[in-house]
């Protein structure tokens, strides 16, 4: 799957979950409007909301993947290696690369080993 149908689909599923409550919350706090505007109303709300936040974490994906650089340092050309990993808040792991050459440290929020 390209990164667009991946971003099409994820978003969708957030955007669905996100309507079940947004929508009874338009529907609820806007009494006086007619219930398809009100309906209308919930759904784009989900979507600007479910596609906004795919969109944070593809954008995160994607800074993390021009970082990374396949694995080579950025500065030296060296290849980089794996040193360490820790727990942030919230549940975020973070994975450091090291290079021994230059001493530059990479950290990461998505984990991209070696293939061999």
């Amino acid at each position: 799957m390209k990164m667009g149908t991946e971003f099409l689909i994820i978003g969708g599923i957030f955007s669905a979950v996100l309507a079940l409550f947004v929508c009874l919350v338009c529907w609820c706090r806007m009494e006086r409007s007619h219930p398809i505007v009100r309906l209308l109303v919930g759904i784009l709300i989900s979507c600007a909301i479910g596609y906004g936040m795919t969109g944070a974490l593809v954008a995160e994906h994607n800074a993390d993947r021009k970082a990374w650089n396949d694995g080579y340092c950025s500065i030296c050309g060296n290849e980089m290696r794996f040193v360490n990993a820790s727990h942030g808040r919230h549940g975020t792991v973070y994975y450091y690369w090291y290079c021994d050459e230059c001493g530059h440290t990479l950290e990461l929020t998505s984990n991209f080993g070696k293939e061999n």
